[in-house]
């Protein structure tokens, strides 16, 4: 759902501020 990827992004940026992990491959930040 829309919400859960919104929290996924959310936990996404407080774990991997710089997107050094599989960057491009789970979100398109």
């Amino acid at each position: 759902s829309p919400v859960e990827i919104e929290y996924m992004k959310a936990v996404k940026a407080v774990f991997d501020p710089n997107g050094i992990m599989n960057p491009g491959k789970i979100f398109a930040v």
